[in-house]
């Protein structure tokens, strides 16, 4: 019985240690844990990395999702009001191109609700914040604009992307965005949570977790 017991230890104890799941006593919860060698975050045990695949020209450095959110989605060009446009659809949303080849869109995955981590090289996060502040002035697609300076390191976005309507029965529900804007020498990170307006509450305090749980590490003791 003691051989038995002392079995399920080693078994549970390794189960722990091999895994990337830690206790966070701040947190009080066990959590995942991210870490490579600028920054570290901790998020949800239902929580998975994705690969985007081919759908995405931007790679990230991370995408993570909740499990039962994420989906096979197509990369197609359309015309629309005259300007090609790129449009990404999920397996639902193929049924409103039944003219369009899929075996030759591109493919990937992506989720209804996601935390991406998007790094951008050789800029000052000032011209960051005025990109993002003239796409809301000049777009009727964006609103609910909320922009807080945390420090001049550090900014904290948060908007509302209007649904897509296309010229086809399918149209997108709106997007809703929580974006953590991080200088770290002459790079910018950009930490973005988004979801569809009908997850983004469902989601937001596991996001929130993963949000302010992102440090840099020289940031942590």
């Amino acid at each position: 019985m003691k051989k038995i017991l002392l079995v399920s230890f080693v078994v549970y104890f390794i189960s722990c240690s091999s895994g990337n799941v830690v206790f966070v006593a701040d947190l009080n919860k066990r959590v995942k844990v991210f870490k490579n060698d600028t920054f570290q975050f901790y998020y949800p045990k239902k929580w998975v990395k994705f690969n985007e695949g081919e759908t995405f020209q931007k790679k990230a450095i991370i995408s993570i999702a909740p499990k039962k959110k994420i989906y096979n989605s197509y990369s197609i060009k359309k015309k629309i009001y005259g300007k090609n446009r790129k449009i990404n659809l999920s397996e639902k949303g193929k049924k409103s191109y039944p003219d369009t080849d899929f075996d030759k869109a591109l493919k990937g995955k992506d989720a209804w609700a996601k935390i991406k981590i998007n790094l951008n090289k050789n800029i000052l996060i000032d011209e960051i914040v005025t990109s993002y502040t003239s796409t809301n002035i000049n777009s009727s697609m964006y609103k609910n604009f909320e922009l807080s300076k945390i420090n001049n390191d550090f900014y904290i976005i948060s908007y509302r992307k209007s649904g897509r309507k296309r010229e086809s029965n399918y149209s997108f529900g709106d997007f809703i965005y929580k974006v953590y804007l991080r200088q770290k020498g002459d790079d910018v990170y950009q930490i973005v949570y988004s979801a569809g307006q009908y997850s983004y509450s469902d989601y937001e305090d596991e996001a929130s977790m993963i949000l302010r749980s992102f440090k840099f590490l020289d940031e942590i003791e």
